[in-house]
């Protein structure tokens, strides 16, 4: 005689209830980790980092060329994926990224030869610009006025 333990009553619940974006994210992309932002200097970009959208991808990589010491060219970019490589001539570094089924999440889908063969600039970085040292100094002071306005 065979006999069936099965009890469909006993499984694991999943909780669709859960507001949490991070709980959003694991469930709709499970190979993936939704980038957590970083102290200056701690940035590391990796294949699967998702991202909320497009432009959070560009910030998140221009603040990463400027921590390292690097510039990247664009070779691609529309709607559905973005290509970056070093600007220096020689170094292999390569990074693709696409937009996920969901219209908004972008992910890095492959970062090729991820150590820099390259020197890297010497002098002004071109990625610096008034628009990056807007958006940082903003973060910087809305950091520094937050406790002061507490008071």
């Amino acid at each position: 005689m065979v006999s069936d333990n099965y009890d469909p009553y006993d499984e694991p619940k999943w909780d669709d209830n859960v507001d949490d974006d991070d709980n959003y994210f694991s469930k709709l992309y499970k190979n993936g980790e939704l980038y957590e932002e970083q102290k200056w200097g701690d940035i590391v970009l990796k294949p699967w980092q998702l991202f909320t959208d497009k432009q959070h991808l560009r910030d998140v990589l221009r603040d990463y060329c400027i921590q390292c010491g690097f510039s990247v060219i664009v070779l691609s970019a529309n709607n559905i994926k973005y290509t970056v490589t070093c600007s220096s001539e020689g170094c292999g570094w390569r990074l693709h990224a696409g937009r996920l089924p969901d219209g908004m999440t972008w992910a890095i889908k492959s970062i090729q030869n991820p150590e820099h063969t390259c020197v890297g600039l010497e002098g002004r970085n071109p990625m610096v610009n008034i628009k990056w040292a807007a958006r940082v100094l903003l973060g910087i002071l809305e950091n520094i006025m937050t406790p002061l306005q507490k008071h």
